[in-house]
């Protein structure tokens, strides 16, 4: 796998650990673009153990089949579409919504933890509710939406409490609202303007050179997170 220092990517495609069937440990962690997980991309890992996703601040999606493999039906010599056997799966400090049923085998996990993201308790979720991985997580699952079921915690929610029914908006809210956006909007612009100058002189922080991936490669581990690189200007500038 190879992952280009000058641009990170948004979107982790189809079979991007190529090749890599030794990995037991796969640890992703402030992937600071990363948005989209797509189908099969980890389909090569046929020794995946571990996995650890932690610190995504924009990651929105992530494909059902993103831990399943085309294998060959020894029987009937097709091909077949499987899922990845993992022990341990942590997903946490991050904005993920869903968590796709077809995913993993989750009655083949020791551990598992999904604290720390933003559930969106609707009927999507429901499967968890009756699944092995409600035992797994415990209580640590807690709700961000929908607005009523916001900071409750999924173990204690009723599954018809788990549904897709669009809330009702009354026409006083969503003026209320939309005007709290303009205000919110002229606050936020004004701010960035404020910050790009201070930024800019040097009298806030130093400024980032840009932002590359650190990828740490053992036997069988591999750690992927993304960093920040910055220039001390003043530094430069006053040895010379």
């Amino acid at each position: 796998m190879s992952i280009s220092r000058a641009h990170t990517k948004q979107s982790l495609g189809a079979y991007s650990f190529y090749k890599q069937h030794n990995l037991r440990t796969i640890i992703l962690e402030r992937l600071l673009h990363l948005e989209t997980i797509e189908a099969y991309a980890f389909g090569d890992l046929h020794s995946l153990e571990t996995v650890v996703f932690r610190y995504m601040p924009r990651i929105k999606y992530i494909d059902p089949k993103a831990f399943h493999e085309m294998a060959v039906d020894t029987e009937t010599e097709g091909g077949v579409d499987r899922a990845l056997t993992v022990e341990d799966f942590t997903f946490s400090f991050s904005v993920l919504a869903t968590l796709p049923e077809e995913l993993l085998p989750w009655q083949h996990l020791r551990q598992a933890r999904l604290e720390y993201n933003h559930w969106n308790c609707d009927c999507q979720m429901k499967w968890v509710k009756t699944s092995p991985l409600m035992d797994l997580v415990d209580n640590r699952m807690v709700c961000s939406k929908p607005k009523r079921l916001r900071g409750h915690r999924l173990k204690y929610i009723k599954e018809e409490d788990l549904n897709c029914d669009p809330e009702p908006i009354s026409q006083a809210r969503s003026f209320g609202f939309l005007a709290g956006l303009m205000v919110a909007g002229l606050c936020v612009s004004l701010a960035t303007v404020a910050l790009l100058v201070y930024w800019r002189q040097g009298w806030l922080c130093r400024r980032p050179v840009g932002a590359y991936s650190r990828i740490e490669r053992g036997p069988t581990t591999i750690t992927i997170a993304d960093e920040l690189e910055y220039e001390n200007t003043d530094t430069h500038s006053s040895q010379s």
